[in-house]
């Protein structure tokens, strides 16, 4: 949990980072990109939210656990299927913003997922 928690501080910081200087980084790419400050940020929120649900899911399965295809399948087609409804990616942002429900899904079902088998084997050594 050190590691999700410390994960999210140095996440925010960056954020805040970009939020900050979104112009500047912009125009080192060029001019052409200026005006995408933006989309900049969603698309770093979009990584950052990816970078915690795959951490989560490394930790999950360093310890062997593996969730159920049968379970999280059908969780990310619903989660596609609803954020294509909702958000229509017709835009580019849109396209970040459903990157990010999607990213979210993910980490969601992932942090759940590892409580449940947390809880399962705090439970287990109490009972032992």
């Amino acid at each position: 949990m050190k590691i999700i928690i410390t994960l999210t501080a140095g996440m925010g910081i960056i954020l805040i980072g970009f939020w900050l200087f979104a112009t500047p980084l912009l125009l080192i790419i060029g001019k052409q990109y200026s005006g995408l400050e933006h989309e900049l940020l969603l698309s770093m929120i979009g990584s950052c939210v990816s970078l915690l649900a795959g951490t989560v899911f490394s930790l999950y399965i360093a310890r062997g656990w593996v969730i159920n295809p049968i379970i999280s399948i059908p969780i990310n087609l619903v989660i596609i299927i609803v954020g294509i409804v909702i958000f229509n990616p017709s835009t580019i942002e849109k396209a970040l913003v459903l990157n990010i429900i999607i990213a979210a899904g993910q980490l969601l079902m992932n942090f759940i997922y590892a409580l449940i088998k947390i809880n399962k084997v705090s439970n287990e050594t109490t009972v032992l």
